[in-house]
C-alpha cells in the first residue's frame, strides 16, 4: 500500500489552457521505469504485504500515480484531505492516463445530518461502487479518487449490492410484471417519461429503462 498526502497543484490550469487533445502525454509514463527510486518503490509494493511511504512534489504526484496504476495493474484508491483537492487531482491524473478514472463524491450534507443526497451524487456513488465490485471480472482495474469526507460515509454491504445484479440477454423469456417489481425493489422509479438514470417506463409489452 502506498501512503501519500496530496495537495492540489496548478498543472490542471495548463491542461485547460492547451486542451486535453493536445496533451497526449501518457506515453511518457514509460520513462518512470528508468528511475532507480521508482524501481525500488515498485519492488517494495510488489512484495507480499508491501507497505511503504514516499514524499513527492505536488506536481509529480499525478504522474507517479498514473505510472504505478499502469505498471501494477491493481485497483488504486487515491485519498485527498479535501473535496476540492480530489476533483483537481482527478483532472491531473486523467491527463496522464487514458484509463477510466472515477471520482467518489462527498455527501452534500454535513456528517450526521439527516438529509437525502441529490440524485446525481447517488448515481456517481453507484457507478464507483459498481467499478469496485467488478474488479475481479474486469481486465482493467478501477482507478478512483476520493476525499476523506467522502470516505467517512457508510455504503451498502457488498453482498447486498451485488445481489441486485442480474443479466438480461436477447432471446430470454421474461415475465414483465415480475421484472418491473424487482427493479422497483432495488430503487428504480416508474415514470411516464424516461429521462434520467434510475427510471423505468412500461408501455404494453415494451419497457424503457435508464440504468445508472
Amino acid at each position: 500500500m502506498l501512503k501519500c498526502y496530496f495537495r492540489a497543484s496548478p498543472f490542471w490550469l495548463a491542461l485547460k489552457a492547451f486542451g486535453e487533445k493536445h496533451l497526449k502525454i501518457d506515453k511518457l509514463l514509460s520513462l518512470s521505469r528508468e528511475m532507480p527510486a521508482y524501481r525500488r518503490l515498485i519492488e517494495k509494493l510488489q512484495q507480499p504485504g508491501g507497505d511503504t511511504s514516499v514524499l513527492l512534489l505536488d506536481a509529480a504526484k499525478p504522474y507517479i500515480i498514473a505510472a504505478l496504476y499502469q505498471e501494477l495493474l491493481l485497483p488504486v484508491l487515491v485519498v485527498t484531505a479535501r473535496p476540492e483537492s480530489s476533483k483537481k487531482l482527478k483532472e491531473q491524473i486523467s491527463a496522464w492516463s487514458d484509463s477510466p478514472l472515477q471520482l467518489f463524491p462527498e455527501p452534500s450534507a454535513l456528517p450526521y445530518q439527516r438529509i437525502a443526497s441529490d440524485t446525481s451524487t447517488v448515481l456517481e456513488k453507484i457507478q464507483v461502487l459498481s467499478a469496485l465490485a467488478k474488479c475481479k471480472l474486469s481486465t482493467e482495474p478501477a482507478l478512483i479518487v476520493a476525499s476523506a469526507p467522502a470516505l467517512m460515509q457508510k455504503v451498502i454491504d457488498f453482498s447486498h449490492f451485488t445481489s441486485a445484479w442480474h443479466t438480461i440477454k436477447l432471446g430470454m423469456d421474461i415475465e414483465l410484471l415480475s421484472l418491473l417489481g424487482r427493479w422497483q425493489t432495488i430503487g428504480y422509479k416508474i415514470e411516464s417519461i424516461v429521462e434520467v438514470p434510475g427510471t423505468v417506463r412500461h408501455r404494453g409489452g415494451i419497457i424503457d429503462i435508464y440504468p445508472p
